[in-house]
């Protein structure tokens, strides 16, 4: 391999990873003049969201953060992560695959190309195991990429509070009743170099994934599940599991789709890391972000940002809210989860920065009817409910960053934001009742993380063009 070559003559160990190892070259630089700032080299928090959040998690576990670690803790929001980078051999695969349409069969080849090309590129990994970058034995401490274990039989979907309780807003519980009882905790084991993390997701993050969600039809869903798991009885339990079928409307199949692109791609690798921190003893508080978005209706993807950074404007002051409202007057006019008149062109088809989320026009920024959670109620986030949660996330990450526990995380114990401005501690129990957990370990785990998140990436990439 060229690449692998040319970095044996600068020196340099391993292939790939190059982003990864630019943000260390940026950790070295904060490490080394934070003092001249005021700063303190001992004291760094490293924080990310989506994309980013998982470049944390390749930190967590790299070589470097074992033998000279650059951070002291980390947040982690939302994180598209995978638990199973591939190695040189088949990430070359891979990347020629994707670079194929470009014609570049060299490496001289591919340094010609205009960047602003290639950053349009479409790769299915971020990170590879290249022998170097990560740390030996890392992949134990999460499920097995393959699993020989049958799913068990289909579960019974109605066991699960979290559609109840939030998707269709008929339970109007705050907190939904632990689904069975907590299993015994696995005895922790100390393991060097891995930070203290707070880490969570939120209810809504497939989100992202709506438009191509959206373009799906459900026969082809159906074939493309069989095709992929090459199993009657795995891609029968994978389909069953999130109630997929040849004959769902499209509305319907979207919501499904997103669930389990969210369950895959997002909300079960966070549990994993939580899980994993678990075992070897790394101090970790996990939370839950199920609190709707000021514009949107929906705990979508980054909605915790805007908590966070405060710096998007709400979209209603209390003399428009609809709950004190001249009866002679129209209502104002409202975004839906539900509305059925936005287009598919309207949605973003890619990620945005919190930079573009400040020009953005959010007012006009409507997922539609393509939302995983579009069979909510539309709940108007008032000023005191928004300060509520602001406030309160606020609170608990800068307590975080300064070195103190941010909540009291024993016995599992989760915090969660939202819904309806709802705040504070909850018990391991109401944590299976706002995810779909159950899913998770008799679904999803037996049939290996590899072939899981390979189904939803190619969901979540849509069906592709017609020929």
């Amino acid at each position: 391999m060229q690449l692998a070559e040319d970095n044996r003559a600068a020196g340099d160990e391993g292939v790939g990873n190059y982003g990864l190892r630019d943000q260390r070259q940026a950790l070295e630089w904060v490490n080394r003049f934070i003092a001249d700032f005021g700063g303190d080299p001992s004291n760094v928090t490293l924080f990310g969201h989506s994309s980013g959040a998982a470049d944390i998690v390749a930190h967590l576990y790299s070589n470097a953060n074992l033998t000279r670690p650059l951070f002291t803790r980390a947040i982690v929001q939302s994180a598209i992560i995978e638990h199973n980078p591939p190695e040189p051999h088949s990430a070359g695969w891979q990347l020629s695959r994707a670079l194929a349409p470009l014609h570049a069969s060299s490496v001289a080849q591919l340094r010609a190309i205009n960047p602003e090309t290639l950053v349009n590129v479409n790769l299915p990994f971020r990170a590879v195991n290249d022998g170097v970058f990560f740390r030996k034995g890392f992949k134990d401490l999460f499920p097995p990429s393959e699993s020989e274990e049958p799913p068990r039989a289909p579960l019974d979907r109605s066991l699960n509070p979290l559609r109840l309780a939030i998707r269709k807003a008929k339970n109007k519980s705050r907190s939904p009743h632990p689904m069975s009882s907590r299993l015994p905790a696995v005895p922790h084991t100390s393991t060097p170099g891995l930070q203290p993390l707070l880490i969570g997701d939120c209810a809504c993050d497939s989100s992202l994934w709506s438009q191509p969600a959206h373009q799906w039809a459900a026969p082809a869903v159906v074939r493309r599940i069989r095709a992929i798991c090459q199993s009657i009885t795995k891609s029968s339990a994978l389909l069953n599991a999130y109630e997929i079928g040849p004959h769902m409307f499209t509305e319907d199949l979207a919501d499904r789709l997103l669930e389990l692109v969210e369950d895959a791609r997002i909300a079960w690798p966070t549990e994993c890391v939580v899980q994993a921190s678990h075992r070897t003893g790394q101090q970790v508080w996990r939370y839950v972000f199920d609190q709707e978005g000021p514009t949107q209706g929906m705990p979508h993807h980054a909605a915790d940002l805007v908590y966070l950074f405060d710096n998007v404007s709400l979209p209603l002051s209390p003399s428009s809210s609809p709950t004190a409202f001249d009866p002679d007057e129209s209502l104002p006019s409202l975004p839906s989860s539900r509305s059925t008149s936005a287009g598919v062109g309207e949605i973003p088809d890619k990620m945005c920065t919190i930079d573009e989320l400040d020009l953005m026009d959010i007012d006009k920024f409507s997922y539609g009817s393509e939302s995983s959670c579009s069979g909510w109620t539309q709940p108007v986030v008032d000023e005191l409910m928004y300060a509520r949660v602001r406030d309160a996330i606020q609170e608990r990450w800068i307590t975080f960053a300064q070195g103190e526990r941010p909540w009291d995380n024993s016995r599992g114990k989760v915090y969660v934001f939202g819904p309806e401005g709802e705040t504070g501690e909850r018990s391991a129990g109401i944590f299976g009742g706002r995810r779909r957990q159950k899913i998770w370990e008799e679904i999803l785990k037996p049939l290996g993380m590899t072939l899981v998140q390979k189904v939803a990436q190619e969901l979540s990439n849509g069906p592709g063009l017609p020929r």
